[in-house]
């Protein structure tokens, strides 16, 4: 009886080790490139570990990517992903049998951005290589594509861009209906519980954005201490993630300067996502026509700016498109016998000096940031201007050619946090009355936009509209 218990004993150890063991676990691959901190979640599992040149990755591993890192893959049957800064993936499972032609690949991003490249494409009923996201799944029949989820994009969507081949693009549920393939350059956009979008064509210029952000871009900006804290010292280090009563502020996934010059008729094509009827996803055009009559827009508007306490607040509202990223809404403006600035490094009040706030800091593409003015000062005028982040370059004219900007002046309205009614994420004004809106003169050089001033004293609001450049956040005014 104590020889079988034994024996017992040694099998259920033995199965259990079998189970745990990450080192068990089958070898699909290697660590080809890293760079910055890079770690492996081996069997998915704690502790990381720090990922070095020619780690082997094996099936069931996690590879995590920090905010200013990157690295790049190599299967067994010579594929290979690139994951770019703050991402997440999972190898769920990865099996090649080279003499048969045989391969089932699957893997997981839970957040972030892949570039994905399929050397060997088999002819076979159902794609043999697929990447699964919080909403998506894509399946490879081409070798070349990109996929984007949070916080690349806004939090309930997955992007897929496709360079080369096709893609098969469908919702991650398989009672949402739909499947679109991705034929050459094309994207579609996979929100929850929609199906995808149509295809809508894209220039060479937006993989070369995308593969510019594929590298890591050490710099960020660091909050300084709630407003009313005189000893903040503002530098341009901007967390991952930052939490704030009552505001979640997306994660940063880095910046790489975007110094690619595009007309505009390319932007046209870039922001008019095509209408999908099923899905009821719709990315508004913006004609050339819209920034040509902005940029010629320089007369003072009447405004209804009251001195002194106003009942009903202002909004100082700033968008932009998938050709900008990370742009920034600041405000300047009189407060005695000095000044204030209100950006994210300084969100400022509603309740106490300066009466005014920054809603929401936006770190991605497509976003949106709103500034309340609850009570103007007297003393002086202010400017609220959009200084470029994530392109800090003075000679880049991406702020005024390609971002797509814009930013408007509303009386009233309430502010809504999340995802906008054009589909991206931010703060964005719902009702009120719009006194001013604004877009940047086209093809300007400079990594600040002065766009609006308001003069309590006069009660105008004047298009400034002029590109200039800043040292730095801190410097914008």
């Amino acid at each position: 009886m104590q020889r079988q218990q034994k024996i017992t004993i040694f099998f259920f150890l033995l199965w259990n080790l079998v189970l745990v063991s990450p080192s068990l676990a089958a070898e699909v691959g290697w660590v080809a490139q890293v760079e910055g901190g890079v770690d492996i979640l081996r069997g998915g599992k704690l502790p990381a570990i720090p990922a070095k040149m020619n780690d082997i990755i094996n099936s069931t591993d996690i590879i995590r990517t920090k905010s200013t890192s990157s690295a790049e893959i190599k299967f067994i049957d010579d594929s290979s992903i690139t994951i770019a800064p703050g991402s997440r993936v999972a190898i769920e499972e990865y099996t090649y049998d080279a003499a048969k032609g045989q391969r089932s690949a699957t893997l997981q991003m839970f957040m972030g951005m892949v570039h994905t490249v399929v050397k060997k494409i088999h002819q076979v009923k159902e794609p043999d290589f697929t990447i699964k996201t919080h909403t998506a799944i894509i399946g490879v029949r081409g070798t070349d594509w990109y996929t984007l989820g949070p916080p690349y994009v806004m939090p309930a969507v997955t992007d897929v861009y496709n360079g080369t081949g096709e893609t098969e693009v469908r919702n991650s549920f398989a009672e949402v209906p739909g499947t679109v393939t991705l034929k050459g350059m094309a994207v579609s956009r996979v929100a929850a519980n929609l199906p995808p979008t149509l295809p809508m064509p894209i220039e060479i210029q937006d993989l070369q954005i995308l593969k510019n952000q594929l590298s890591p871009q050490p710099k960020g900006k660091a909050m300084c201490p709630p407003a009313g804290v005189n000893s903040c010292q503002p530098t341009d280090n901007k967390p991952a993630a930052l939490i704030s009563k009552g505001l979640t502020v997306t994660n940063d996934a880095t910046t790489e300067a975007i110094n690619t010059v595009t007309n505009l008729n390319q932007i046209a094509n870039q922001n008019s996502m095509m209408q999908n009827l099923n899905s009821a996803l719709y990315v508004p055009p913006m004609t050339t026509s819209t920034h040509a009559t902005a940029a010629i827009a320089q007369a003072q508007v009447p405004s209804p700016v009251t001195p002194g306490i106003v009942t009903t607040p202002f909004n100082i509202q700033a968008t932009w498109g998938p050709g900008a990223i990370d742009l920034d809404l600041h405000l300047t403006g009189p407060q005695g016998t000095s000044t204030f600035h209100i950006y994210y490094a300084n969100t400022g009040s509603l309740t106490s000096q300066p009466y005014a706030k920054l809603n929401q800091d936006i770190l991605g593409t497509s976003g949106s940031e709103v500034i309340t003015v609850q009570q103007f000062n007297q003393g002086g005028t202010y400017l609220a201007s959009v200084f470029n982040f994530g392109n800090q370059s003075t000679t880049s004219t991406n702020l005024s050619t390609a971002a797509n900007a814009q930013v408007q002046v509303i009386r009233g309205g309430t502010v809504v946090n999340g995802i906008t009614p054009s589909g991206s994420t931010g703060s964005i004004v719902s009702g009120g009355t719009v006194v001013s809106t604004v877009n940047p003169p086209s093809g300007q050089a400079g990594n600040t936009w002065q766009a609006v001033q308001l003069n309590p004293a006069t009660g105008q609001v004047t298009n400034v509209n002029r590109i200039v450049n800043s040292s730095n956040s801190a410097n914008v005014r």
